[in-house]
C-alpha cells in the first residue's frame, strides 16, 4: 500500500500532467446510510474519527448503520464483482478508521473484495471546515487501480462531495469505474453529485470563461466536474476576484 504524504508543491506539478475529474455523465446518487450527524453521537466517534482506534470504529458502524440499508445497497451491487474502496484519510488528530471500517462491514456483509490499495497522499484536513477551506484545497490519491475493474467507493460523511468526485476522478483516469459512492452519513439533498446543467449556465453567466480556465489551472479540473454543492459557492461569490482572493487565503504556504 503507498504511504508517501505528497506536498502541495509536488500535487501543483502533477496538475500539469493528469487530470484530478472526470465527466460525471450518468453518475448515480450516492448512497447514504443515516442522516447527517448521526456519527457524532455516538460515544465512541472521536476515538474512531480521530485518535485511530479500529474497534471504536467498526463498533460506531455496527451500531448505526441499519439493516435494511445493507439490504437496499446489497440489490443495488448484486453481481457487480465491485472492489470496495475506503477513503484513507489521515486527520488533524489522528487518523480517522470509520471509512475503512464501513468498508470491512459492508465487504463481509455483501461478498465483496476490500480494497486498499489507493491512499490519499495528502493531508488537507476537510474535517469540520468551511466551504472556501474544502475548495481551496482538494484530496488526492495515489496507489495501484485494477484497470476495467468497478469499484464501489466510500467516505464516513458527505458535504459537499469533493472528496467523493476526487478519488472517483482518480480511478476513472487510470482505468477503473466507479458504480456507486456510499456515505456513512450525509443530507439526502446533497445525495446527487452532479452539477446540474442550470447552475453551470448561471456559473458561466456571471464569471464567464476566465473562472473556468483559472480553476483549470489552480486546482486540476474545468467547472463543469464540480459537484452541485460545490458549484452553489461559486454562484454565490459576486466575483471571479472574490472567488480566487478566497480560494488562495485557505491555501497553504507551500
Amino acid at each position: 500500500m503507498p504511504s508517501k504524504v505528497v506536498s502541495l508543491a509536488e500535487y501543483r506539478e502533477r496538475l500539469s500532467k493528469e487530470e484530478t475529474r472526470v465527466a460525471w455523465l450518468d453518475f448515480p446518487s450516492v448512497f447514504i446510510f443515516c442522516p447527517l450527524g448521526s456519527a457524532k453521537k455516538h460515544e465512541r466517534y472521536d476515538d474512531a474519527k480521530k485518535s485511530g482506534n479500529n474497534g471504536a470504529a467498526l463498533q460506531l458502524v455496527k451500531d448505526i448503520v441499519p439493516q435494511e440499508k445493507i439490504e437496499e445497497l446489497r440489490a443495488i451491487v448484486q453481481g457487480s464483482d465491485a472492489l470496495i474502496l475506503p477513503v484513507h484519510a489521515i486527520e488533524e488528530f489522528g487518523t480517522n478508521k470509520i471509512p475503512a471500517a464501513l468498508a470491512y462491514y459492508l465487504a463481509v456483509n455483501l461478498q465483496l473484495e476490500l480494497c486498499g490499495d489507493i491512499v490519499q497522499a495528502n493531508k488537507p484536513q476537510r474535517t469540520d471546515k468551511g466551504a472556501y477551506y474544502r475548495l481551496s484545497q482538494y484530496p488526492f490519491f495515489d496507489g495501484n487501480v485494477q484497470q476495467g475493474r468497478n469499484y464501489v467507493i466510500l467516505d464516513d460523511t458527505l458535504s459537499m462531495g469533493g472528496t467523493l468526485a476526487s478519488l472517483r476522478g482518480y480511478i476513472e483516469n487510470k482505468g477503473g469505474r466507479v458504480i456507486l459512492a456510499v456515505a456513512l452519513t450525509g443530507h439526502d439533498g446533497a445525495a446527487s453529485l452532479n452539477i446540474k446543467e442550470a447552475m453551470l449556465k448561471a456559473i458561466r453567466n456571471k464569471h464567464g470563461d476566465e473562472l473556468d480556465e483559472w480553476w483549470k489551472s489552480e486546482v486540476g479540473f474545468g467547472v463543469d466536474k464540480l459537484t452541485q454543492g460545490e458549484a452553489g459557492h461559486l454562484k454565490k461569490a459576486s466575483s471571479i476576484d472574490e472567488i480566487r482572493s478566497r480560494i488562495l487565503a485557505h491555501r497553504p504556504e507551500e
